[in-house]
């Protein structure tokens, strides 16, 4: 688990080890994982989540989940002052990778741009190669980021 404050947002990154006998389909069960997520990190890291949040899930099937938590501004602040209401938003996607040296692999897709290095795992690769995998990772793209890097990009094989 990873956990970035960014443009104010709350981002936290959820490999697969941490949402393993999560049923991703299941909208209810999701609402209620994210919710009791959201009161661990509360008492961790001593934050403060009241009020209304939108969430974005990001999710990859080889890395897991990307969930990018802001607060929305309510004109009915009395009525969330006490409260944590979400609304949430799924995206399914294949991430981008941003790595330090090219990988060669059948599975990977890779690119380079402006001497960044990038890679889209085109297949499903087990829990071990994942894990080896991130290891290399500079950093995640998805969503708007992803599409418009991968606008820019040249591949290399």
């Amino acid at each position: 688990m990873k956990l970035i404050f960014k443009d104010n947002k709350i981002i936290l990154c959820l490999n697969k080890i941490y949402i393993r006998n999560l049923d991703l389909n299941n909208k209810e069960e999701l609402y209620k994982y994210i919710k009791k997520t959201l009161h661990k990190l509360e008492k961790k890291y001593d934050l403060t989540l009241q009020g209304y949040y939108s969430i974005n899930l990001y999710i990859d099937n080889n890395y897991g989940i990307i969930m990018e938590i802001t607060k929305e501004e309510s004109s009915y602040l009395d009525y969330f002052e006490n409260s944590l209401d979400i609304s949430i938003k799924i995206y399914k996607e294949s991430f981008l990778y941003e790595v330090s040296d090219i990988i060669i692999c059948n599975n990977y897709k890779t690119y380079i741009n402006n001497n960044h290095i990038y890679i889209n795992i085109k297949k499903d690769i087990s829990e071990k190669t994942m894990t080896k995998f991130i290891e290399k990772v500079i950093d995640i793209k998805y969503g708007v980021e992803k599409d418009t890097i991968l606008k820019k990009l040249k591949v290399l094989g």
